[in-house]
């Protein structure tokens, strides 16, 4: 009976560790696409970098490289470690299994939460988590796949970024509860870092060798974009900035200039001078000449620093349209085509072009063409189209048969000339007038203001402006008529409305109302009595002194005798009667006798004879003629006073 429970235990452990055998040897098979009994498997693709990427590289990295194969994860049970198979080739991942396959385990973990971390540039962690749970496989492994990708030097300018060549990648699985860290291959510089993840196998994570935008050719999933995006920062990709990446965009032009004529030649020709512009490059470029004549341009090759500007001054063109290539940077991407426009001989250039002005005034008599005269290598075409003074004229300046107008140079002018109506010309139809300013002929002793009169004419104004005390604020404009304006000189200005001409020449006339108001609280009628008195001849210790006529200077009257009017106070008469007449000014009276009759008496016998004297007074030499004339000036000055006595009752009896 022993025996025989022996020999059933023994054949149940044996069927016990067959069955232990095939279970581990499917698990064993599956390690690239089943849910392992390990926690994590990791590779690393490793890119052979281009030579100019190897400085790239450096133990200046900034981010701490982390070894593929060397992850700690979390582990939730002890299975076997197993290690990936090497990289099919540089820049491509291991081969892998395309079909995920798997004895089915019904204590797999179908439901885990994954969240993940990224420190923004290339390495971080994902964790597989279950409620209530602290380890287990799960049914679907999550692939995650690092890359790091390089720019293609020297960079694009216009898009710096692309292409990307791959320099390497790190895979890791996460197939059990726990945490596994990721980290792309170390690139310090010039780089894109993109971290992709699929559930899917390797087959998902294929990446090409070179890409030339976003997802071009193709791309594999972004771990962001497999798992939940609230489970961990987005985007999980790093563009490093092309600063410091070398930068290659030239660019060319051609500059001619002015066409020039060679005497010696016979020929026009145009300077040349090629542009190299490296301005948008990082680093130097050469820059080289093709032609499509049979000449050798090598000695424009020019090596133009980076960011820099060279203009190469080159031969002279005299065909025109001559095309050139250059290239930059010993690349036909860079070849850029120039060419010198075709253009036109440019025998020698003449003087400078005068030019031709027009006066176009009122009337045909002052209308003017005014041609420059005395010009060196061109002559003046006038083509006059004018009717009663009325139409167009046309000036054209035209080169000499062996020269040329200079480049650029005004060489036609026409001008309009116009009737009298259609210029809309005016004249004023008088000058303007100044009035004084007088007395007032109502006898109340006021004045009345001068003023200066205009004559009003279509389309004219009048600007009067006070030149003894200038102001703005003073001027007055008017049209016609009278305007009253206080003692002073002014200049009358005529002026043409906006879109008329003015005829007269001068347009301005200086005027003065003068100040004629003088003594106006005179009576307007005075009356006046004549003041004449007589000396006769007299005989003195046998001299003999000339009768007179004397009058009073003072009264205001004018003496005549006869038609001779008398000037001075005492005039010499010979002995007679004589009728001396008074005459007062205009608007005054004569009171009293007029004429005034009145005789000089001759010397008694015995005294000399005289000449007797026809001018002013005698001025005598006696004694006995100095207490005469004495005696004459006291009558003279009671005569006055007497008057003015008078004029002065008479004025208070007019008033």
């Amino acid at each position: 009976m022993k025996k025989t429970l022996a020999a059933i235990t023994t054949a149940i452990l044996a069927v016990g560790i067959a069955v232990a055998g095939v279970t581990g040897a499917a698990n064993a098979d599956s390690v690239d696409g089943t849910a392992d009994a390990s926690s994590t498997a990791t590779t690393s693709i490793a890119a052979t970098p281009a030579a100019e990427n190897d400085s790239a590289a450096s133990a200046t990295d900034p981010v701490e490289p982390m070894p593929a194969v060397e992850v700690a994860p979390v582990v939730a049970d002890a299975a076997p470690s197993v290690s990936a198979p090497a990289p099919k080739a540089a820049g491509q991942p291991a081969a892998r299994s395309a079909v995920v396959t798997s004895v089915y385990d019904p204590y797999c973990i179908s439901d885990p939460v994954f969240s993940y971390t990224y420190n923004g540039v290339d390495k971080g962690t994902v964790t597989a988590t279950k409620y209530g749970t602290s380890s287990g496989k799960l049914c679907k492994p999550l692939y995650i796949r690092a890359a790091t990708w390089s720019y293609t030097l020297p960079t694009n300018g216009a898009n710096p970024s692309w292409p990307q060549t791959l320099f390497g990648a790190n895979d890791v699985i996460l197939s059990t509860l726990g945490t596994v860290s990721y980290q792309a291959p170390a690139l310090s510089a010039c780089k894109q870092n993109d971290i992709y993840a699929s559930f899917d196998g390797w087959d998902a994570l294929k990446v090409p060798s070179q890409l030339n935008g976003p997802g071009t050719p193709y791309e594999p999933q972004f771990l962001h974009g497999t798992l939940d995006k609230s489970r961990g920062p987005v985007p999980t990709y790093y563009s490093a900035p092309s600063i410091g990446c070398a930068i290659v965009e030239p660019a060319a032009s051609l500059v001619s200039g002015e066409c020039y004529w060679d005497t010696e030649q016979h020929q026009s020709f145009k300077s040349v001078t090629f542009v190299y512009d490296n301005s948008k490059s990082t680093i130097p470029v050469t820059f080289e000449v093709q032609s499509n004549q049979w000449a050798d341009y090598s000695a424009y090759t020019r090596t133009v620093p980076a960011k820099s500007v060279l203009n190469v001054s080159a031969q002279a063109s005299w065909a025109g349209g001559v095309g050139y290539t250059i290239v930059a940077n010993g690349d036909s991407k860079h070849a850029i085509t120039v060419n010198v426009p075709a253009y036109a001989q440019c025998p020698p250039i003449s003087d400078a072009v005068l030019p031709v002005t027009f006066t176009d005034v009122c009337g045909t008599a002052g209308d003017m063409v005014n041609i420059p005269v005395g010009t060196l290598g061109y002559t003046y075409s006038t083509d006059d189209k004018r009717v009663d003074g009325a139409g167009t004229v046309t000036v054209t300046a035209v080169a000499d048969a062996d020269h040329q107008l200079p480049y650029g140079a005004t060489t036609t002018w026409s001008h309009a000339f116009r009737t009298d109506a259609a210029n809309k010309c005016v004249a004023t139809e008088g000058d303007p007038t100044a009035r004084p300013q007088v007395c007032d002929t109502d006898g109340s002793g006021s004045s009345t203001l001068g003023a200066i009169s205009v004559v009003g004419s279509s389309h004219i104004s009048y600007l009067i402006h006070n030149t003894d005390t200038p102001s703005r604020a003073k001027d007055v404009t008017v049209t016609d008529g009278e305007t009253v304006l206080p003692v002073g000189a002014y200049l009358v200005t005529a002026t043409a409305d906006t879109g008329y001409t003015l005829t007269d020449v001068p347009a301005t006339t200086a005027l003065e109302i003068t100040d004629q108001a003088v003594e106006c609280d005179l009576p307007t009628e005075a009356a006046f009595t004549p003041s004449v008195s007589t000396t006769n001849q007299v005989c003195t210790d046998g001299n003999t002194t000339s009768g007179s006529i004397r009058i009073d200077l003072a009264d205001g009257l004018t003496y005549f005798v006869g038609s001779r009017q008398l000037t001075a106070a005492i005039t010499n008469f010979a002995p007679g009667t004589y009728s001396v007449r008074a005459e007062a000014p205009v608007g005054d009276t004569v009171l009293g006798e007029n004429p005034v009759t009145v005789t000089i008496s001759n010397a008694t016998a015995g005294c000399a004879a005289v000449t007797e004297l026809s001018t002013l007074a005698f001025t005598g030499v006696g004694a006995g003629s100095i207490w005469l004339l004495v005696f004459a000036a006291i009558l003279l000055l009671l005569g006055a006073a007497a008057l003015s006595v008078q004029r002065i009752r008479k004025s208070r009896n007019l008033s």
